[in-house]
């Protein structure tokens, strides 16, 4: 990561060759990627073309602009906001800058409103926006053990799978409110030191509680040097992601051993696809506490 000066240069040093997803971030809500190959100093200069869209967020009842209204730009399935876009304004109105030609997936949020998604691909065309209120979904994360309140990261899925809502607990009291309308999600929950689990529960409710079970560790060994991704798969055949902080379900591999942290006690299949395009899997089970070794042949 670099910040670049005031004449919009930057260096990024001691990078081993290879090639590299470059994003660029700025002022006005722009998020601009683009590839790089490194094979030793060079300069390489971003040539950054941006346009400005609005967006139009509603009361979905009044029709009334909805003022207050946080607009960010999401991962296509809903995933943790990626650049934050706008506030809106009295009227409902928010502008922000774009880089044209790719689509952006927007996500507002409003205290009291469900949470809304839209999709903008013409940045000429405004993105309208109309949300419901809700009181939504109230989360609590506790200890498995002896139902001790946990502070924690909570989401909302529907059945496809798309993340509707997100949200840190409240130091306090430890509770996790989601902004999604009346029926039935799929809530997941993760805390520090605990492995994540996930609940089926129908809105309103009285609070939804995600019981978690503190978590195992899992060593990743092999006699030669490793690189690659591996990823834990759930009997049910889902990905199994550690926090929903950030979603991510990818291991890294880089060398003879890796240590992956905070999983729920059960059994797994260690998928693993290394960077000369071999496969393997290896069935996993992990015990809450503990650390357990599985090694990887070449």
């Amino acid at each position: 990561m670099a910040v670049a000066g005031v004449q919009g240069e930057y260096e990024v040093s001691a990078l081993p060759a290879g090639r590299y997803e470059v994003t660029v971030s700025g002022d006005g809500g722009l998020s601009f990627s683009t590839s790089y190959t490194v094979d030793g100093p060079g300069i390489f200069d971003i040539h950054v073309d941006t346009s400005q869209a609005r967006a139009i967020v509603t009361d979905a009842d009044t029709g009334l602009g909805l003022e207050g209204v946080t607009l960010s730009e999401s991962s296509e399935d809903g995933g943790k906001g990626i650049q934050h876009l706008g506030v809106t304004d009295a009227a409902g109105n928010v502008r922000f800058d774009v880089q044209p030609g790719r689509p952006y997936f927007v996500v507002a949020v409003k205290d009291g409103y469900a949470t809304v998604r839209g999709k903008l691909t013409d940045a000429s065309q405004p993105l309208m926006m109309a949300m419901k209120r809700s009181e939504g979904a109230t989360i609590r994360l506790v200890d498995a053990r002896d139902g001790r309140t946990l502070t924690g990261y909570a989401i909302a899925r529907d059945k496809a799978g798309s993340v509707l809502s997100s949200a840190s607990s409240e130091p306090k009291e430890g509770l996790v409110t989601l902004n999604v309308l009346p029926g039935t999600y799929r809530f997941s929950g993760s805390a520090n030191g605990y492995g994540s689990q996930t609940v089926t529960a129908t809105v309103p409710s009285a609070p939804v509680v995600i019981p978690l079970r503190r978590g195992g560790k899992l060593l990743i060994k092999s006699p030669v040097e490793l690189r690659g991704t591996a990823k834990l798969v759930q009997p049910d055949g889902e990905e199994y992601v550690r926090c929903w902080c950030n979603g991510v379900a990818a291991i890294t591999l880089e060398g003879k051993t890796t240590l992956v942290d905070d999983i729920a006690p059960g059994g797994y299949t260690l998928s693993i696809e290394l960077a000369d395009g071999k496969k393997k899997t290896i069935p996993v089970t992990v015990v809450e506490g503990q650390t357990i070794g599985v090694s990887v042949e070449p």
